[in-house]
């Protein structure tokens, strides 16, 4: 078993690091939009309108297990999508939003042998296939909730309910691939997800809520 601290999962393009050999540079994210903006032409043209548009924040989401695809979050004012595109080729892409089968065609030529690398892989997909609506969020602490100070008492219970297990981020070896968690807030709701990633990167998500109606802001 292995315990490591994980950085933020979605970073912006300045900041990306380690990501399968991705270009940090503006002009690196800038290559990512272009790409995007072709491999739906013609398959999505609204997905292609959203990754053109100049309201649109590209944040790419790290990657280091792979070098065919870059994952990618389009974010405009009323609209999230996360996209896969290949790197190199004709440009080829997928919508993951909302669709975690689609997981196994970014994961094609991966090989998690590893703790390190399925740590990473459960940190993608969780970004990547996080809810796009009911203000969803991802955890790595209890202080990211940001819960209002009139909940003092109801911050601590949950520090103490759930503070050590949201926190943590051990990699358990398990028949045919590894084990960890991840958290996240959805609909003012706290859900744990038990991720098993498999050998082939593929993951299987198992959520539970676990603390229903938060005081959080109504999502949008």
């Amino acid at each position: 078993m292995v315990r490591r601290r994980v950085a933020a999962l979605v970073v912006a393009g300045g900041l990306l690091a380690g990501c399968g050999g991705q270009d940090t540079s503006t002009e690196g994210t800038q290559m990512m939009q272009e790409r995007t903006v072709e491999a739906f032409e013609s398959s999505d043209p609204s997905v292609a309108s959203l990754a053109r548009s100049d309201e649109t924040r590209p944040r790419p989401i790290a990657t280091p297990f792979t070098d065919r695809w870059f994952v990618i979050q389009l974010e405009a004012r009323h609209r999230l999508q996360v996209v896969a595109v290949t790197r190199e080729g004709e440009p080829r892409g997928v919508v993951l939003s909302g669709h975690p089968e689609r997981w196994a065609e970014v994961v094609e030529d991966v090989t998690v042998s590893d703790e390190e690398t399925a740590a990473q892989v459960a940190d993608a997909y969780s970004a990547a296939l996080r809810p796009t609506t009911g203000g969803a969020r991802l955890l790595d602490s209890l202080d990211d909730l940001d819960l209002p100070s009139g909940a003092a008492d109801q911050a601590q219970e949950l520090q103490r309910e759930h503070g050590a297990d949201v926190s943590d981020r051990s990699v358990t070896a398990v028949d045919g691939g590894w084990r960890t968690q991840r958290w996240s807030t959805e609909d003012r709701d706290l859900v744990r997800h038990v991720l098993t990633v498999a050998t082939d990167g593929t993951v299987e998500d198992e959520r539970t809520v676990v603390e229903q109606d938060l005081p959080l802001p109504i999502p949008l």
